[in-house]
């Protein structure tokens, strides 16, 4: 796959676009919007050879993929998503985290994901193809639907030790939309 020399912004205004936008710029995902009369959106992609790159702006929306969308989509890749603005909560592989500013994460798009971001949500995304990972399986998943911080870096995520990856650092707050991701306490 060869380099683009351009990216375009694509703009969504109600649920049925926006679910075409992000299965063109990011991954196929069921989506929900709550607010579908007033939603807005915008991704800008592009492709640097085999590695996409995606800025997302939008109000608060749910995606899932489940095993359909899982086989509709081409090759195995992990997502790394870094926070810019508002608030994203992801579970994958039995664990959940929430994303505040500043934060980043990864999931892979060959096992589901349900995540939900907040009003003012705003995030860069990477798509990394698994094949440039000399982890794989198991231990990439290890690290998958953790945040963290560029002070803590992937170094202690247990990838490289074999050992237990970090404690959480605040419990998630709850959700007003969505696919029922499961809240561990405090206020929405």
């Amino acid at each position: 796959m060869a380099h683009s020399g351009s990216s375009a912004v694509l703009r969504a205004a109600d649920e049925s676009s926006w679910a075409q936008i992000v299965e063109g710029s990011v991954l196929p995902f069921t989506v929900d919007v709550p607010r579908a009369e007033t939603f807005a959106g915008s991704i800008r992609a592009s492709q640097l050879f085999d590695v996409g790159l995606f800025t997302m702006t939008c109000q608060r929306h749910a995606a899932a993929r489940s095993r359909a969308e899982i086989r509709a989509t081409a090759r195995e890749e992990v997502v790394l998503t870094l926070q810019r603005t508002g608030r994203m909560r992801l579970r994958q592989h039995g664990r959940q985290t929430t994303l505040q500013p500043g934060e980043f994460l990864l999931f892979t798009s060959a096992d589901p994901v349900q995540l939900e971001g907040s009003d003012d949500y705003s995030a860069l995304g990477v798509r990394i193809p698994v094949s440039r990972f000399r982890t794989a399986g198991t231990q990439l998943q290890e690290i998958t639907a953790r945040s963290f911080s560029a002070d803590q870096g992937l170094g202690r995520s247990g990838l490289d030790t074999g050992g237990p990856a970090p404690a959480r650092r605040r419990p998630d707050r709850g959700s007003q939309c969505g696919f029922g991701l499961p809240s561990s306490g405090g206020a929405g």
